[in-house]
């Protein structure tokens, strides 16, 4: 009888045992999970705003594009006005020649 209460005492601190580690398995997964959803919402809020910033220096490549290209139209007009002015100056200049050699 003596021996059938120490093994049942034995096998209630063997099942308290195991439920104890059980236990402590559980938090520690629990604690890991805590941890990992935290990194994961970081990341996450890394991420949007790295796209946020990807987003801005998008729009603003596509702002100075459109800018540098306006730009060159500009010039081009420009240019051209140069060209025609300078071929008027030109036109002027000898017609002035001519009308002095008269």
């Amino acid at each position: 009888e003596r021996e059938v209460t120490v093994r049942a005492r034995s096998e209630k601190e063997k099942i308290s045992s195991e439920k104890e580690e059980k236990a402590r398995c559980e938090k520690r997964l629990m604690d890991l999970n805590e941890k990992l959803k935290e990194q994961l919402r970081v990341r996450t809020e890394e991420l949007k705003a790295a796209e946020t910033k990807l987003m801005d220096v998008q729009r603003g490549i596509a702002h100075n594009k459109a800018m540098l290209s306006e730009k060159a139209k500009k010039i081009a007009v420009l240019e051209g006005q140069r060209e025609n002015s300078s071929i008027k100056q030109e036109d002027l200049v000898q017609r002035e020649k001519e009308y002095g050699k008269r």
